[in-house]
């Protein structure tokens, strides 16, 4: 036998070896036999973890696919067609929805995470602070050059233009 076929031998038989969940004794390239451990690696998290230690290595891919979960893509069955074609990631807008309807995504999500056993992270992108600009002179748009010094004031009571804007936000 030569040293290309016994590693495609051995080869063989650790994949046949992973496709069970017990340990295969192999002959090494010495001749003499070592046991093959074929489960998966086990730490303090693993009973939290649901990874597909089976699933195809995705080992060379750096993309994360970031999908914005609305009403039409947050029931199981939308959510797994989005996993099924490679989201790694469900981002949630919480400038929109109730907290129901958030928590209703985020128990979709697990649930189609412990029937594909994949792993997808949970992204909540959270609301900042709302500036609002207040009514200008005249209701007319202003037009701002590059370099132009701009106050920008809090008084409501005043009407802004080219050189000074209402801005509603108080802590500014």
């Amino acid at each position: 036998i030569t040293a290309g076929e016994k590693r495609r031998e051995e080869k063989k038989q650790r994949e046949m070896a992973s496709s069970s969940n017990s340990n295969v004794n192999v002959q090494g390239q010495n001749g003499d036999e070592s046991t093959l451990a074929t489960t998966p690696p086990t730490h303090a998290l693993s009973k939290y973890l649901k990874a597909d230690w089976k699933a195809p290595s995705l080992e060379g891919r750096r993309t994360k696919i970031v999908a914005t979960i609305g009403p039409k893509t947050q029931p199981p069955d939308a959510m797994r067609k989005l996993v099924e074609a490679g989201m790694n990631v469900v981002r949630m807008n919480f400038s929109h929805g109730s907290h129901e309807f958030h928590q209703k995504t985020i128990d979709s999500i697990r649930k189609v995470c412990a029937e594909t056993r994949r792993i997808v992270a949970i992204l909540l992108d959270t609301k900042g602070p709302e500036i609002r600009t207040g009514k200008l002179e005249g209701g007319q748009d202003i037009q701002l050059t590059t370099g132009q010094i701009v106050t920008m004031t809090t008084d409501t009571s005043l009407k802004g233009n080219s050189e000074l804007i209402v801005v509603d936000y108080a802590n500014m």
